[in-house]
C-alpha cells in the first residue's frame, strides 16, 4: 500500500493492533452509516462478528439499541448489512 493511501487509514502507532469498531454511537439519522461502514471494516479484517450501535435522541432521556451484522451474498459478489433493533 503507499504511503500517502497508508497514512488514511492507519495512524502511526508502536504497537501492531488494529483497533476495530466495537460500538457505534449515533442521531437515527447518521447511525445505519457508521455502522455499515464499521461493519465493513470489520469484514475486510476478517471479522464477522455482530456490531452494536445506540441511537441517541437530545430530546428524550431513552437510548434506542441496534445490533448490525453482514451476510456476504456468494452468488451476486456483494456483502449485505441488516440491523436489527432492541425495542426500548
Amino acid at each position: 500500500m503507499p504511503d500517502e493511501v497508508q497514512r488514511l487509514v492507519c495512524r502511526e502507532s508502536e504497537s501492531d493492533s488494529i483497533d476495530l469498531p466495537l460500538l457505534c454511537v449515533a442521531y437515527k439519522d447518521g447511525i445505519y452509516d457508521a455502522m455499515a461502514s464499521g461493519l465493513s471494516q470489520r469484514r475486510f479484517l476478517g471479522v464477522d462478528d455482530p456490531l452494536i450501535g445506540i441511537i441517541l435522541n437530545p430530546y428524550d432521556t431513552r437510548l434506542q439499541v441496534v445490533v448490525g451484522w453482514s451476510e456476504l451474498n456468494e452468488a451476486h459478489s456483494y456483502v449485505r448489512s441488516e440491523f436489527l433493533h432492541l425495542s426500548y
